[in-house]
């Protein structure tokens, strides 16, 4: 059964203001109450008509792993991908409403920041797929003259009358020098040879970005004194790629501070990060072991879109329907492993009902990638399949080959 999450209906009690109303706190908290008890009623009605169906069970899966996370672009996704599906009818509401409560959430956070062309720049970034409505209404506040003004006190200030001054503080800046911008891109293509040269003039101008990807580079050099160093200097200024490199670098010898950067890391909504917390708790690094907390990680991480957290639900969650769906998700996503585990799961019927034909296109598709240990049940199928649903079969794999 669905569980109804505490966080999510402390989300819910900004549900009811209209992206519109970014000025009326007052109004959207009056109403909570309200907003919670119906969104409330809306998860426990779907609950209670739960009749055992093995699909019904992987979409309540579904739908819980986009509550257990925190972003809002895969309840837009979930959105888009099953709007004409009669399947999905029940829950598309459901959804929405909480899509469109977690974007009048970040209105509400906004509402309290200036209007400058920066904080425009930061909520277009993160929020212009899933909330256009609340960056259009932003945008509104911004004066005209914002980006100009900026530009003028930036050029004013002594970081930028001095290229090689060094910044300390604890703002995650990222540069829109040449050299930055160079940096990024020869890091992007992993040209570490030419971007560590360019990456050091931007790091030492402090852009918190380019420091995180010359830790990376040192690091990757063996250089650990280096990579520590420029790491912890990204991650003071609260860049978020660079609190998680810090935590891998300490890990071996200060796993407490290592966990205590990965919080800050996974507070920024770093897939990854969730994911490493989640190890952090199953294992008891630098923390108590705490299970819950744990799958609770994972679940967060695998939403985003991180494979290894599919996979690893998948495993956990074996034999259910939930299994089934994490494994489903990390075989699209091409993991070997899992396309070999979600064939045997279609094989033996242990997530839901057995399905030969498409244990056959996912062992296969296995098999093509690197994973050998399911040649052996492709040869079973092979005499089990009848003519017509081998080349069924055969086709779904090709078409998938082809699609890459």
């Amino acid at each position: 059964m669905m569980r109804i999450h505490t966080t999510v209906l402390l989300v819910l009690a900004i549900a009811l203001g209209g992206c519109q109303t970014l000025s009326d706190r007052n109004n959207v908290l009056s109403r909570s109450g309200e907003a919670i008890k119906t969104q409330a009623q809306k998860l426990a009605d779907l609950a209670a008509n739960m009749t055992g169906d093995p699909q019904a069970e992987a979409r309540h899966a579904e739908v819980e792993a986009l509550f257990d996370q925190a972003y809002i672009d895969p309840l837009t996704r979930y959105l888009n991908n099953h709007t004409d599906d009669p399947d999905y009818r029940d829950y598309l509401p459901v959804v929405r409403a909480e899509r469109d409560s977690r974007c009048r959430a970040i209105a509400y956070r906004y509402n309290s920041q200036p209007a400058t062309r920066d904080s425009l720049q930061r909520l277009e970034a993160g929020y212009a797929f899933s909330c256009p409505e609340v960056v259009n209404e932003f945008a509104k506040r911004v004066p005209a003259s914002a980006a100009s003004d900026e530009h003028t006190a930036a050029a004013g200030s002594p970081a930028a009358r001095s290229p090689g001054a060094s910044n300390t503080g604890n703002t995650a800046q990222t540069g829109s020098s040449a050299q930055a911008q160079e940096c990024y891109l020869l890091f992007a293509i992993k040209n570490y040879q030419q971007a560590e040269s360019i990456c050091r003039t931007a790091a030492n101008a402090g852009d918190a970005k380019a420091r995180h990807h010359l830790a990376t580079i040192s690091n990757s050099n063996g250089n650990q004194t280096e990579a520590l160093r420029w790491a912890r200097l990204a991650a003071d200024q609260g860049q978020a790629n660079g609190q998680l490199l810090l935590a891998e670098l300490l890990k071996p010898q200060a796993p407490e501070e290592a966990f205590g950067w990965l919080q800050k890391a996974a507070a920024q909504q770093l897939p990854e990060a969730h994911y490493q917390l989640a190890q952090a708790y199953q294992q008891g690094q630098g923390t108590a072991a705490d299970p819950g907390r744990a799958e609770s990680q994972l679940r967060q991480a695998a939403a985003a879109g991180y494979l290894p957290a599919m996979l690893a639900l998948g495993i956990d969650k074996n034999g259910t329907a939930a299994g089934r769906y994490w494994l489903e998700q990390a075989a699209e996503r091409g993991s070997a492993e899992a396309q070999y585990r979600l064939g045997l799961d279609y094989l033996r019927g242990t997530g839901g009902p057995e399905d030969p034909q498409t244990a056959y296109v996912w062992l296969s598709l296995s098999l093509v990638n690197g994973e050998q240990r399911g040649k052996r049940y492709l040869e079973q199928l092979s005499g089990q399949l009848d003519g017509t649903q081998l080349a069924a079969a055969r086709n779904q794999i090709q078409r998938r080959l082809n699609s890459r």
